[in-house]
């Protein structure tokens, strides 16, 4: 009996050490269903769609750390995103277990960020070969080692294809990559110029990477330079990659011939050389020269028939003007003259009123006017002698004693008046 029990007892404590043991293999990923590691090997057999990484899983309730998967994707090679877990517990104790994350070999890389930047799934910028890049800091083309989905002569790119490449620097990634036909490494045509970068340590960012693009249109090679249009600004290029002739142009409107080549600007279009001085217009452009040179004379000549027109015009006024001065001077004289006692008389007078404030003053204008009745001519209008009837002012603020030929006006007064002298008189 005592054996027995000694058994008992002996057996339970190595199912308890077994069951420990079984747990603590659980924390480390293994078990029936197997290791965390198989699950790296199981996400490899189910593939990838080329825009995605491979997808993990690790369903046992276990203790599986984010230190673990990360020390073992670094060590093969693995980049390693998006891991996710849930609590589980441990002997009473909550803890984080990972259950599932995203990962892709580094061999793998460059076509990935190949199909996610240019959102081509079907083709694969393997084959390598030389494409002329722009580098916009230094405003020039050079040559460099891509990635080519399509043909390639004599060791470049040529035709319809896209060149990719993949740069590591120092704890990131720089991608590269362009679009467009291409004729021995050189763009042909319009294309955009496109990079982006990323930090090698967080892959998952690549999906909100910036992009940085230079738009560029590229002509065929004559003469030993060729077009090239930068960002909607346009020159040329020669075949060592440097701007021969700066993009400061609006167009070209071709390629150099005879040494000459189109261009159009601000000023219009006209030929230059190739070290970018002006020779002569464009025949459309002494065209156009010729009918603006044409509209301004027209336009000299309409102008100085209407400074005439105009001219005439003011003289006429001028004279019509002074008629009507002679006519009413005539008048006003003679109905002086015929003056006969009771008549009204009057005379208008200009004033001004200042009021000055702290920084400034205001200038208030009126008139003073002084109506008055004659009582005797002397010698046809000579001599009249009048008497004031009323001095009234246009301006109910403001009033002051007209004074005409050095006397002071006031109602009641009889003065002599001189009028057919001082034409301010009126009847």
């Amino acid at each position: 009996m005592k054996r027995l029990f000694t058994l008992t007892v002996f057996s339970l404590c190595t199912l308890v050490l077994s069951a420990q043991g079984g747990l603590e293999r659980v924390s480390e990923g293994k078990g029936k269903h197997g290791s965390f590691q198989q699950s790296f090997t199981n996400g490899l057999a189910k593939g990838r769609s080329p825009m995605e990484f491979y997808k993990a899983t690790f369903t046992k309730n276990n203790s599986l750390t984010e230190e673990k998967v990360r020390a073992y994707a670094e060590k093969n090679n693995y980049l390693v995103r998006r891991i996710d877990g849930r609590q589980v517990d441990k002997f009473g104790t909550k803890a984080w277990a990972i259950n599932s994350w995203e990962f892709l070999p580094k061999s793998e890389l460059e076509a990935f960020v190949f199909a996610r930047v240019t959102g081509n799934t079907s083709a694969k910028a393997e084959k390598k070969c030389g494409v002329y890049w722009y580098q916009p800091q230094q405003q020039l083309f050079r040559e460099y080692t891509f990635g080519w989905t399509g043909n390639i002569v004599n060791g470049k790119a040529d035709g319809v294809g896209t060149a990719f490449k993949l740069e590591s620097s120092g704890t990131g990634y720089m991608a590269f990559w362009v679009s467009g036909t291409f004729k021995d490494g050189w763009l042909q045509g319009e294309g955009l110029f496109m990079c982006c970068s990323f930090d090698k340590r967080f892959p998952e960012k690549l999906d909100t990477a910036r992009i940085y693009s230079v738009s560029a249109s590229m002509g065929p090679f004559l003469e030993g330079l060729a077009s090239c249009g930068i960002d909607g600004s346009y020159g040329f290029v020669d075949a060592t990659g440097r701007m021969a002739i700066a993009p400061v142009y609006a167009a070209v409107l071709g390629g150099f011939e005879n040494g000459q080549a189109a261009v159009r600007d601000e000023k219009g279009e006209y030929y230059i050389t190739k070290a970018g001085t002006f020779v002569d217009w464009t025949p459309k452009q002494k065209r156009i020269i010729a009918a603006k040179d044409a509209e301004a004379k027209r336009a000299e000549a309409e102008k100085k028939r209407m400074d005439r027109e105009n001219e005439l015009k003011r003289k006429r006024e001028a004279e019509e003007r002074e008629k009507q001065a002679i006519l009413a001077e005539r008048q006003r004289v003679e109905r002086i003259r015929n003056a006969m006692e009771g008549d009204k008389i009057y005379y208008s007078q200009d004033w001004k009123h200042t009021d000055n404030f702290f920084f400034f003053s205001h200038d208030t204008h009126y008139t003073m006017r002084v109506v008055c009745f004659v009582e005797k001519n002397v010698n046809n209008g000579e001599r009249l002698q009048v008497r004031v009837g009323k001095v009234e002012s246009s301006n109910s603020s403001y009033y002051s004693v007209p004074k005409i030929d050095d006397i002071e006006y006031r109602k009641g007064d009889v003065l002599w008046i001189r009028p057919l002298e001082n034409k301010g008189w009126q009847m």
